[in-house]
Order: C-alpha cells, then structure tokens, then sequence
C-alpha cells in the first residue's frame, strides 16, 4: 500500500478549515501531516495534536473511498475526536465516523471488535460489558435470586466487619475465584475450592457471563486477548486489512494491556499505525502498577511548538520535560509573568481568595473564564496537604454515581438553555441509545449496542421535526425533554412497544435523586464573595486534556513529601537525594498541571518549600500571604 501524497494546496485548504485565520502550521506539524507510514509523534502540551490529527482525517476523507473499501481507525482514550469532528467537519462527519472507519475509544474499540464477537462465537450471546458498580449490583441480585444461602452469609458477614463501612454490593465486588475456584477478598482465600460459597460464587459469574454477556469493562481485555488466541483463522489479519491506517492518540496513557492488544492487531507488517503523545504526560498509569513509560521509537517525530501559552509559561515547563529540551511558544514573548503565592499552616485557607484578587487584577475575572485550581492529592482523609486543605467545599458534593435517565435528561436540558443545539441533538441519541440498551434492544445484524451514529439511520425524519420542536423550548424545563424524548421512542416503537420498553428499563438507571445529578453545574465552585470570581477546584488527573485561562496549581503531599519539592530536587535544589519513581510520577503530574493555562499560572506552594527552593525560582512574581 503506497503512502498518500499531500500537496501544499491541499495542507492550506485545512489551514483555512481548522485554524485561525492568517495562522499556519509549522514546519513540524505539516512533516507529521505528510508522514503515514508507521510512525511515533512526541507532541508536547497545547502543540495542537489533535488538529493535526483532524487535518490527516480530512485529507484521508477527500480519497475516499479507498482502495479495497478499506478505512481508518482511531483510537483514544474519550471521545474527543467524535466530538471535534462534529463540531468542525459537520459536512464530513458521515464519511469519517461512518463505516469502513471507526473513530472512538480503545474500550468500544476492544468491546466491538473483539470481545462481541468472540462472546458471538463462543457462547452464543451478545456481551455487554458494564463498569464495576453495575455489575457488582448485577451479580448481587442474581447471588439472591438464586438463593445462595451460604454465599449471602458470608457476603453478610464481610460487610458487618468491614472497617470501611462497604454494604453487601461493595463486598461482593472485592470478590473473585482464583485459578484453583477458591473465593479470594482482597488477596486473601476466604473458602475453599469445594465451599458452597465460592462454587455458588462462580456460578452466578457465570450465568452472568453465559446467558446475559454481562462482563465488567475491566475483563474486557482479558476476552480480546482470548479471542485472538482462540477464534478460527487470523481474525487480527482481518482488522488490520480492513484498518490499513490506525493512529493511537494520547498513547502515552495506554497501561500495558491496552498497548499489548494494540501490538497484537495492528502490529505486522501491512498497517500504518501513528502513535501520538507526551510521554511526560503518562499520569494514568500508576508509578505502582508497573506499566513503563512509553518510549518513542527513534525515528519519532516532534511537534515542539505550543500554540496554548506564551514563552514564560514555556520556559517554566521545559526543564520537566524527561530529555529537557525546549517548548517554543508560538504565541510569543507575550504573556503574563506566572505568580507563586507563599502561605503558612495559618493563611492555608487564605489561597482562594488571593487567587481570585490576582484574576482581578489582571482582568481574568470575566463570567465566560474557564478558571481552575487543581492538585496532585484530592483527598481531605489522607495525612498531610491535599485539594481539600485548601478549601473545605471540596469534594463535599461529588458524585460517583454513574449518569442514569434524569441525568441525561438535565445535559440536554443544559444544552438547550445554553443555546448549544448542536450539543443537545447528539446528546438525545445517546440518551436513546441508553434506554434502548437498557430495555434489551440490540442491532439486528451484529447483535452489537444501537451507537449513537447509528440512531441516524433507525429513526425516521419525524425525529428531527421532534428536535426541532425541542429546541424551540429553549431548555429549562426538563419536562419538555422527557415528554419528546418518551414521545420519540413511541414513534419509533410504537405505543404499545413502547410501554414495555419503558417497562424493562431498570430502576438503577431511572432513579431520581433531586439535587443531587451527576451533572450539576456548582460541583466543587469556590465563589469568592468580595470578587465574585468563580474557581473550579479539581485534581491534575481530572482536569488532562483541558485548557484554562487561568489555573492555581496547588501543592499537595503524599508519603511525607510534597509533590513540588520533590520536582525541585529532581532539578538539582538542595542536597542530593535518591530519585524514586514516585519523584518521577511527580514530576509528570506537575508538568501537566502547569500546562493547564493560556493566560496565567500560579502555584501556591508553603513556606518551608519557598524557603528550600527560592534560589532556583527565576522569572515568577511572588506574592506573600505569609502571617
């Protein structure tokens, strides 16, 4: 398979589609659009991968079809690039989302084209992977349904000793049956092979398993691997020539199963596989479970060149970057200078406020600022310094639940109200997609979930007459959206299908609980009553992948150190000490939270780190809230 030829004309063409008018691409960003043979791309943080990647996704577009019929694959770890071909290539998001290509996450990818059909082939059924909550209370209820006895007194018995208060669901999911079918919790045997419980135990496993598909998200990869290993032929060779092109982004954060099955599928000869990412930015991965950092291989490309930030924001990140080498903004000299703010145990609580004084200064203290203030450590419970030190509100009303109906219904809702038709329309389809799957409808041909993209083409034109009358709601009335959203599924089904449909969807996912959604909108706002300033507390690792306007990065503590000291002994400050791998975790987790802001970083560090590191501090205003 010859590489594609790019023209210039043809790499203008998507300048004027995708960026800013009078901005180009770099010499480096039009090499890696060029570039698709096997290949590794290092892109450092705000470089605009993701519109690079766009930019190769069009121009594959315009040839389409290929040779053959075949297609591209990418792959991620969220659905960002669904959502960025939506909004950006409206025109062409059909041909790109849309069969022989597959755009989504590794988990659907795995899920789709791998786990279903193995589960297809070998049991008969139709999987359905669920997270770890779900299916804990899943294998919960089929344990009592089934009337295992012993089994349930045990699970009793767990739960009333439980010194972290876990209920009999919580139990069940520290549960597992090793390669012997003893019961094992927590690493520990608790019933022998031949116990009643840890038979009944596998038992009710595996009726999930057999008869319903039902497997959690994390066994997935187990199933993939099986289904190379065991099904009829090449079945990898099949993918890969159906998916000549595959581009991994964000490769960086795939743990070692996720890389091994991508090795597997697509690693031969045949396939041109571009892996993108930061290995600076490898976060997810614990320094614990063993997963190595991703290394480029050595003829990587760069995109060195940062269109997020100014120079001084730059500057204060290349010298965490593992080879040291230099971000080049392409924004300039310009920018604000970054700010430390200086506290001690008694003006700890005094951060906020001053944060929100410095974004009044500066003029950052507009409604529509995306400002933010994140940390390493979330959690107020653990020993020493963390998120929640700063300001109490934090994490007082996060919610783990996992969306359900009512949810749903209020993003749609939230969508209209904010005008954001265009987020609300694919926002009904997969509020759809969830209640067909939930009620037990699947795919005729492939026996797969109903996808969003796929709602398309099964409902009829009267659907976007029902948009339309929504839309013209104008939101804030969540009523309106549950009433089409019923009225919807009734045209489609028909009104007396449409009862038992209704009917069948479980009291997990219809629940609601007023106040208290997963999307609600104050989550974890500090609102700062003499500026009205609004500041967004979160951690580093949720708040990956974002921009900001504005972010305080706050120092935190884990195993007697905070994550900024550790980070400046790495950078030579004080006397020399032994690198662990918990430095080098911090100084990634440090590295991605600094490149969070466009316009202004701040760090909020204490006295004693102040003090310890001040000969190395270049280039920041200081501001002392010291007492």
């Amino acid at each position: 398979m010859a590489d594609l030829s790019i023209s210039d004309a043809e790499i203008e063409g998507v300048e004027r589609l995708l960026l800013p008018k009078g901005r180009h691409f770099d010499d480096e960003a039009r090499a890696v659009i060029r570039r698709w043979e096997t290949v590794d791309v290092v892109a450092c943080p705000g470089s605009g991968k993701t519109t690079v990647l766009l930019a190769k996704l069009k121009l594959l577009a315009d040839r389409m079809p290929l040779e053959g019929g075949v297609g591209a694959c990418v792959l991620s770890h969220t659905n960002v690039a669904v959502d960025e071909i939506g909004s950006r290539f409206p025109s062409h998001a059909s041909r790109l989302l849309g069969h022989p290509n597959y755009v989504g996450t590794i988990q659907s990818f795995v899920d789709r084209f791998l786990v279903a059909p193995y589960f297809m082939w070998r049991y008969g059924v139709s999987v359905r992977p669920v997270d770890d909550d779900t299916f804990n209370e899943m294998l919960y209820r089929a344990i009592r349904a089934e009337g295992c006895h012993e089994l349930m007194a045990l699970i009793r018995n767990h739960s009333r000793r439980s010194g972290r208060g876990l209920d009999e669901c919580g139990v069940i999911g520290t549960l597992n049956v090793d390669d012997s079918g003893a019961l094992v919790g927590r690493g520990k045997t608790i019933a022998r092979p031949q116990a009643p419980s840890a038979i009944q135990f596998a038992r009710s496993v595996n009726r999930l398993l057999s008869e319903g598909g039902v497997i959690r998200y994390a066994d997935a990869y187990r199933y993939a691997s099986k289904a190379l290993d065991e099904m009829p032929g090449d079945y990898a060779a099949l993918l890969r020539a159906r998916f000549p092109y595959v581009f991994v982004d964000e490769y960086q954060d795939c743990d070692q199963e996720q890389r091994a099955i991508i090795g597997a599928v697509f690693g031969a000869v045949g396939c041109h596989v571009m892996c993108i990412g930061d290995p600076d930015q490898a976060i997810y991965a614990s320094y614990r479970d063993g997963t190595t950092d991703w290394v480029a291989g050595p003829n990587s490309c760069k995109i060195s060149g940062s269109n997020r930030y100014g120079q001084r924001i730059a500057d204060v990140l290349s010298p965490l970057r593992v080879d040291g080498s230099r971000i080049v903004s392409a924004c300039g000299e310009k920018g604000l200078a970054p700010v430390l703010i200086v506290y001690d145990e008694s003006s700890i609580g005094g951060v906020p406020a001053r944060f929100a004084a410095i974004l009044k200064e500066r003029g950052l203290d507009t409604p529509d600022a995306v400002v933010k203030a994140i940390g390493f450590i979330g959690s107020a419970d653990t020993k020493g310094t963390s998120v929640g030190s700063y300001w109490d509100g934090f994490g007082k009303t996060r919610r783990v639940r996992r969306p359900g109906y009512w949810d749903m219904v209020a993003e749609v809702d939230r969508h209209l109200a904010s005008g954001a038709v265009y987020r609300a329309e694919p926002a009904v389809r997969r509020l759809l997609c969830e209640m067909l799957w939930h009620a037990g409808v699947r795919e005729t041909r492939s026996g797969m979930k109903i996808t969003p993209a796929f709602i398309r083409g099964l409902l009829g034109d009267w659907y976007y007459d029902r948009m339309l009358e929504l839309s013209a709601s104008g939101g804030e009335d969540p009523g309106k959206v549950d009433h089409e959203v019923r009225c919807m599924l009734a045209d489609w089904a028909g009104p007396a299908r449409c009862d038992d449909l209704l009917g069948k969807l479980p009291p997990y996912f219809m629940e609601r609980i007023e106040g208290d959604g997963c999307y609600a909108p104050n989550q974890n706002v500090y609102v700062d009553s003499p500026t009205g300033v609004r500041i967004e507390f979160d951690t580093v690792h949720g708040v990956k992948g974002e921009t900001h306007d504005a972010t305080l990065y706050l120092e935190t503590e884990t195993h007697g150190a905070s994550d900024i000291k550790r980070v400046l002994q790495m950078c030579g400050v004080g006397r020399k000490t032994r690198i662990s791998d918990l430095h080098r975790y911090c100084r990634k987790v440090v590295y991605v939270g600094l490149s969070r802001p466009r316009k202004l970083l701040c760090v909020a560090v204490r006295s004693e780190t102040y003090e310890f590191g001040k000969d190395a501090i270049n280039g920041w205003e200081i501001d002392d809230i010291r007492h």
